[in-house]
């Protein structure tokens, strides 16, 4: 490890860069400037930056090998019936500080376990008695004090599993919480250092499970909860919800942080664009919707520097006859019946920003509106060529609602998709990510360390999944993590990281949660095409400074320790 010097790019060391690289890099640094530009007015944060080097690939297969975890989550008694059968997520992050992340994966009729990661994909497992029942699952330090915790929604609440060190985590209330919790987000909304939550209720489970005491309390909805010295105080957003996912992103471009909540059934979608002072205002931003909105992924896809929304919903990814048929009573009580201009779709989005900063779905012009009965879906440059790939994880299990289907059972392939060069994104079977198993949670993470994205996902009764990555990959990658010890926010939650290099930029945000109900690692993954040299890192940290990295070479972690 060693510690390289931080300095903010001029647009003198551009141009010093300019006569070195390839001339097919002069867009690259024109964007770059621009960027430059409008950064300049923004207050600079000294970092340190140390590197550790990538450990080595195993032999390359051109695919994914699957391995099961000594984990199933399973629906309670010996029938799988709504709501069960939306089944739980999971989290991925570093609890240990040895570098390697664990896996953390939540279950409905068992204890949630770790599985700790030991180096070379190999894994010691660790039961949490404490936790049953549970949903969303999260990895933050929510006091700061530098040690990752575990949160977990139960549908009536959230429970926190504070870190003590040495793998050792105890129960710890959170003071203030008040409502239902069944999906959850954490990030610094205020701005003031440490970590706030926002929860959503799923309504209609709790209708089913509490009856009359569901109708008489007022437990329901969407919750800001603000921290202040370690206690939370709560805001009602609304006061129903069937929230499946939330996220954090900013829609206007205005420099703070807004909130989406998605809803199941036929709730609309909540976005709550924050404005000066810290108050809340409901906005309708997305001319369309996803109907039974399952998960959230903020991207930026094509690489141009802009925020998209990707959310996952339900439609047949083949018009076979037998998929229709296993479809057909579904379509003709759901979204072939409604009217075409509703403004929530039985289908993926792809909410795209304009110049003017209206917003259109492109999700029909890139081939990834139909992926099955969705659940998680994610971005992640699997193949390293510099481009974000999509991979959905499908399936439905329910005797009450498909009791048509042997064992009231929805059988459909994962779905991945390669984006080509032309930012079209086409099924990549060749991968072997087609799993048949009926997936809820899911993340991606380079768990061996070696510059390639694995992927973890929590099956329904099944046992869960380790997609380990050993494609035949030419280029390269790097790691990053931000570290941020004079705040609360310890690794950064909620910074942009733009990676600047010859064949164009790539953006990505440290956060705690995507998908369904999975949280993701604060780790960032950068691939970078063959052949593609670094220009520079920048990074916008919550409070809106930035730090400017010079060129770095790739087959690296970096760890980026903010000095003030």
């Amino acid at each position: 490890m060693h510690v390289i010097p931080c300095f903010r790019r001029s647009s003198t060391w551009i141009l010093v860069v300019l006569f070195v690289v390839l001339c097919s890099a002069c867009a690259t640094i024109t964007a770059a400037q621009e960027s430059d530009a409008a950064e300049s007015e923004r207050p600079v944060a000294a970092v340190e930056i140390a590197t550790q080097p990538l450990t080595a690939s195993a032999a390359c297969q051109n695919r994914f090998i699957a391995h099961d975890l000594p984990h199933a989550a399973r629906a309670p008694g010996d029938v799988t019936r709504l709501f069960d059968s939306n089944g739980s997520g999971l989290a991925i992050g570093d609890l240990d500080g040895d570098g390697y992340e664990e896996i953390v994966l939540a279950d409905l009729s068992g204890p949630a376990i770790i599985l700790w990661n030991e180096g070379n994909l190999v894994f010691s497992r660790t039961t949490l008695p404490q936790v049953r029942r549970a949903r969303a699952v999260a990895i933050v330090d929510v006091e700061g004090d530098g040690l990752p915790d575990i949160t977990f929604s139960t549908g009536s609440g959230v429970v926190r599993l504070a870190n003590q060190g040495g793998r050792d985590f105890q129960f710890a209330p959170l003071s203030g919480l008040t409502h239902a919790a069944y999906a959850l987000y954490w990030a610094d909304w205020d701005g003031d250092g440490d970590l706030d939550l926002v929860t959503g209720s799923y309504d209609a489970e709790r209708m089913l499970t509490e009856s009359n005491q569901f109708l008489t309390d007022a437990r329901s909805g969407v919750v800001y909860y603000q921290q202040e010295d370690g206690r939370f105080t709560g805001r009602v957003l609304a006061d129903e919800a069937q929230a499946l996912a939330i996220t954090a992103m900013d829609i206007n471009r205005d420099g703070r942080l807004d909130i989406l909540v998605g809803n199941d059934f036929d709730l609309p979608d909540y976005a709550f664009v924050q404005q000066a002072g810290g108050a809340w205002q409901a906005q309708e931003p997305f001319p369309v919707t996803t109907h039974s909105t399952m998960g959230f992924d903020p991207v930026d896809s094509d690489n141009d520097g802009d925020w998209e929304l990707f959310a996952t919903d339900m439609k047949p990814y083949q018009r076979a006859p037998k998929v229709l048929a296993a479809w057909a009573p579904l379509m003709q009580d759901g979204y072939e019946t409604r009217r075409s201009d509703d403004a929530q779709k039985s289908e993926n989005v792809l909410l795209k920003p304009g110049g003017n900063g209206a917003f259109r779905n492109r999700a029909y012009a890139e081939g990834i509106d139909a992926t099955g009965w969705s659940w998680s879906g994610k971005f992640g440059d699997l193949d390293n060529d510099g481009r974000l790939d999509l991979y959905v994880v499908n399936g439905m299990i329910a005797e009450d609602l498909l009791d048509y289907l042997p064992g009231g059972e929805l059988i459909e392939e994962n779905q991945a998709l390669r984006q080509t060069a032309d930012g079209d994104f086409i099924s990549a079977p060749e991968w072997r990510l087609n799993s048949l198993r009926s997936g809820r949670g899911m993340s991606m993470a380079d768990l061996d360390r070696d510059g390639d994205l694995d992927i973890v996902v929590n099956n329904l009764n099944t046992a869960a999944q380790l997609f380990e990555n050993r494609l035949c990959i030419s280029g390269r990658a790097l790691l990053i993590d931000l570290q941020w010890p004079k705040v609360d926010n310890r690794v950064g939650i909620g910074a942009e990281v733009t990676l600047y290099t010859t064949a164009g930029a790539q953006k990505r945000m440290v956060r705690t949660a995507g998908g369904y109900l999975s949280g993701d690692p604060s780790r960032i993954h950068f691939g970078l095409v063959d052949g593609a040299e670094v220009i520079g890192l920048s990074v916008r940290w919550p409070d809106g400074a930035v730090s400017e990295i010079p060129p770095i070479e790739p087959g690296a972690r970096l760890i980026v320790t903010r000095l003030n």
